[in-house]
């Protein structure tokens, strides 16, 4: 019996043993569980936080995936822009260089045009101071024949007067023509001496009183000889268009009809070279430099007529008419 005790002991020793360590590693599976459930929870935290973040930079991807699309937009437009100011700087450029080349040639001319301007004057009163003078030998003349013819009416016999003064009047008479002739061809000769005028993108412009103002634009190569003129007519005057002393203005149909009427010439700086301003009175028309026309003279409302070669005008002879 004694031994039955003893191992029944030793097994019931040894069961609380295997029941120690048991309860010794449940408790610390039991540890190890609850450390591997904060794991496991902080871990779910974890996940569910970069799961967060996950979201939040998928959806800052695609913001920043359009952010890219708008920006190549934008880009390719800046590039597109880039090359349209590109071409427009090289037209600006090519159109400066033709504009200072055209400014170089326009200098030269005005440099050319001002001598030929100062050479032109110093002639005329060259030409001036000639006729003067001839004018004056031809009084003296005149005054030195009448003086002879006096001293001989009075040496002859009274028969004779009659004869000595038809005599006379010829003699003066052949005198008065040879003067007039030697005026007429100084004052052809003076106005040859003007140039050509280009009135390239001049304009004529009529002001009518209480009016719209009408204004005609010459072709920029339209040149107006010296000596020559030029009659702009409306198209309803029905002339036929003959350039270069001919025009018609085939857009309008009249140049307007009023009492009082303005007309001026102005070049392709905007200057004005030539005025005429007529106002309408009883049978006549005045005109601003104290002459008069008749209703119908040679300004009507068909047409506007220059003229070339007046030295009594500014800017090489132009004048309205």
């Amino acid at each position: 019996v004694s031994g039955i005790k003893a191992l029944y002991e030793s097994e019931l020793a040894d069961a609380r043993r295997v029941l120690d360590e048991t309860a010794r590693e449940r408790a610390r599976l039991q540890i190890e569980m609850g450390k591997l459930r904060a794991e496991l929870d902080e871990v779910n935290k974890s996940a569910k936080k970069r799961e967060g973040e996950l979201t939040v930079a998928q959806s800052r991807v695609k913001d920043l995936e359009s952010l890219f699309h708008r920006s190549e937009a934008e880009l390719a437009a800046a590039l597109s822009d880039k090359r349209g100011l590109e071409s427009e700087a090289s037209e600006l450029r090519a159109q400066l260089a033709k504009a200072e080349d055209g400014h170089v040639v326009a200098k030269q001319q005005l440099e050319k045009e001002t001598l030929m301007r100062v050479d032109l004057e110093n002639r005329c009163q060259s030409l001036q101071e000639e006729l003067d003078f001839r004018r004056s030998v031809f009084e003296e003349e005149v005054r030195e024949t009448r003086r002879r013819h006096e001293r001989r009416l009075v040496e002859v016999d009274s028969s004779r007067q009659q004869e000595h003064d038809a005599k006379m009047a010829q003699a003066l008479a052949e005198l008065r023509d040879q003067h007039a002739e030697q005026v007429r061809l100084y004052r052809q000769e003076l106005e040859q001496t003007y140039q050509d005028q280009s009135l390239g993108n001049w304009r004529i412009k009529r002001q009518i009183l209480e009016g719209t103002e009408l204004a005609y634009k010459f072709t920029p190569k339209y040149v107006l000889r010296a000596g020559q003129t030029v009659t702009v007519w409306a198209a309803g005057a029905g002339v036929a268009h003959s350039p270069p002393a001919t025009l018609v203005w085939k857009s309008q149909s009249s140049w307007g009809t009023g009492e009082s009427f303005r007309t001026v010439l102005v070049n392709a700086d905007g200057e004005e070279v030539a005025v005429r301003t007529v106002k309408q009175s009883s049978g006549a028309r005045e005109i601003e430099d104290g002459e008069e026309d008749e209703e119908e003279a040679e300004f009507q409302e068909e047409n506007v007529f220059l003229q070339q070669g007046d030295p009594r005008t500014t800017s090489r002879g132009c004048r309205v008419m």
